[in-house]
């Protein structure tokens, strides 16, 4: 399933990535945040789903943030080139060059990186 379209609930969310349209984080989230009583959409941006080429990573950073998502979980290959998209570096993601998780406001803010250890 290919989701790239705006956000359907008040909190949106996504995962960036490749080869992800079997990914069960969507059911996963969604489940856990209906079980906690807050909306919330997970949407997949699969580069591979969408014809996307690696040079549209930060066409997807923008079509996200523009669209009101409040961040995005990254995975391959883009966990190192998102660093480029990305307007502020948490201490993790700057020591490894590399983001899991980027959050969506004004700018883009790798928060977390792949690995726990600086």
């Amino acid at each position: 399933m290919i989701h790239a379209c705006p956000p359907l609930s008040s909190h949106a969310v996504g995962l960036i990535g490749r080869g992800i349209s079997a990914s069960r984080s969507p059911a996963i989230h969604e489940a856990e945040a209906r079980a906690l009583g807050m909306p919330l959409t997970y949407r997949l941006f699969d580069f591979d789903m969408m014809g996307w080429g690696d040079e549209d990573l930060g066409r997807a950073v923008r079509l996200m943030r523009d669209v009101g998502y409040s961040g995005a979980n990254v995975t391959f290959p883009f966990k190192q080139q998102v660093i480029e998209h990305c307007d502020e570096l948490g201490d993790e993601a700057r020591c490894w060059a590399a983001g899991r998780w980027v959050s969506i406001g004004r700018w883009w803010r790798s928060l977390r990186c792949s690995a726990a250890r600086c």
